[in-house]
């Protein structure tokens, strides 16, 4: 039971806390998090961090952000770091939060580790190429701390836009924009054009009812090539010139010409003032530059940035391809909850690149490799009988996982494909157990005789 007189003082001990609440309260991890951010005085967990987690984080000239791209490049081999720091006039929460970042194009791919730090997590192709896309992000986040925008999801962004078969003529490197205060979708169009609306884009606009105008600011997608227009449906609740005002009114944007960054050689991680626990140093790492490798009883996958493993060892082929048939007869089976097929298809999905890693430099044939797990289905396989009851399709599912606790070791990969299988085979006998007693409940119910008096 938590104590009413519990306050805590720093981050960790909010955690702490938090962690304790969530399991008295049955309530999600997130929200745990912002009662115990309450009980220390603060609004949120956020607001918890940004005061707790580093004084120097908001300055003078702002809220401190940083950004990093890793990179390498093969001929010659030589691989670095860059990293630009921006001052934010608000939080970067109040700028555009986890989900904006998500939907944005110009943001894909960053990962918010930290509130003062955003990483990418694959590696860029050169070093130009991550400066370039950490300008490009600069200048995004520039332009929604400017005009107060957020990116807009592809389905909302549909729903505004004019019919596809009337699309603005010349549009290039569109990205689409929501007014969070009045509901609007803006569209940015930045094409290899001067900054002047032709006569046929000028008809678009007045046929569809939209403003379109090009700014002075030179843009977000390339700022030396390409010119910025603004679109926008001509609505009394839009001030369309107050939005074009503060555009225009920009500074210059970032480009990589001025590279303003900080450049590093190697891959040695980035940690910014607020990663303060050993989880936002881990946090902290990109993906790309976490290089598995195998251990006792597992090997990584064969891209280095996944964290995908398997056993070590081998099923075999032969219990491969008997693997997919029994896998395929469960999921004809009608004696089972529907809800046993989706353990069954993430199991066959796991087998077989179990299988591909397996037979990787084995002649096996692209044929036999796909028809393993995924060939035509053959009513009359005489696993499909087996499996017409319940009781055949548990003792399918018990045989199936001793046949892979037999194969691999013990380990996580492994332990996550049998909690799949248990979890199938307490399904199927709960869906057992309901049939047996619906048939029990159906049946006619004998009349008591009369009892004899001697």
């Amino acid at each position: 039971m938590l104590k009413e007189a519990i306050r805590p003082t720093t981050i960790v001990g909010i955690k702490r806390l938090a962690t304790q609440h969530k399991k008295t309260a049955g309530i999600s991890h997130r929200e745990a998090l912002d009662f115990a951010s309450r009980k220390a005085g603060y609004q949120s967990f956020d607001h918890a961090r940004r005061t707790l987690g580093s004084n120097d984080n908001v300055t003078d000239e702002g809220h401190r952000l940083f950004l990093t791209y890793y990179w390498y490049e093969r001929k010659p081999y030589r691989a670095g770091r860059e990293t630009i720091e921006m001052r934010l006039s608000r939080p970067l929460s109040e700028i555009c939060g986890r989900d904006g970042l998500r939907k944005g194009r110009v943001s894909a791919g960053m990962r918010l580790v930290t509130p003062d730090h955003l990483v990418h997590d694959f590696l860029a192709e050169s070093q130009d190429y991550a400066r370039g896309e950490l300008c490009k992000l600069v200048r995004s986040l520039r332009f929604m701390e400017a005009t107060g925008l957020h990116p807009c999801s592809w389905r909302r962004a549909r729903e505004a836009l004019p019919d596809r078969k009337d699309e603005l003529p010349g549009k290039d490197h569109g990205t689409e924009w929501l007014d969070p205060r009045s509901g609007h979708v803006i569209m940015l169009d930045e094409p290899y054009s001067a900054a002047v609306v032709n006569p046929e884009r000028a008809a678009w606009a007045a046929r569809n009812g939209w403003h379109l105008q090009a700014s002075s600011w030179p843009g977000i997608y390339s700022p030396s090539a390409c010119a910025l227009f603004v679109a926008a449906k001509a609505d009394s609740d839009l001030d369309f010139d107050a939005l074009m005002a503060r555009i225009d009114g920009l500074a210059p944007p970032v480009t990589v010409d001025a590279w303003p960054g900080v450049s590093v050689p190697g891959h040695e991680t980035f940690l910014s003032p607020m990663a303060i626990t050993p989880q936002d140093k881990r946090r902290s790492r990109a993906k790309g530059t976490i290089y598995q490798v195998s251990s006792k009883t597992t090997v990584p996958s064969s891209a280095r940035w996944n964290a995908l493993r398997k056993p070590v060892g081998a099923l075999g082929h032969d219990a491969h391809v008997e693997a997919g048939r029994m896998i395929m007869a469960l999921l004809y089976s009608a004696s089972k909850p529907y809800a046993v097929n989706k353990r069954l298809e993430t199991l066959r999905c796991t087998l077989e690149d179990w299988l591909g890693m397996e037979t990787r430099d084995q002649d096996m044939p692209r044929r036999e490799f796909l028809d393993a797990y995924y060939g035509a289905f053959n009513k009359e396989d005489p696993l499909v009988a087996e499996a017409e009851n319940s009781d055949g399709v548990i003792a399918m599912l018990d045989k199936l996982r001793a046949m892979l606790t037999q194969a691999y070791p013990d380990c996580a990969p492994l332990r996550r494909l049998t909690c799949r299988i248990d979890t199938a085979v307490k399904m199927a006998t709960r869906y057992r157990d309901r049939e047996q007693a619906r048939l029990r409940a159906a049946l006619p119910r004998s009349k008591p005789g009369r009892r004899r008096m001697h």
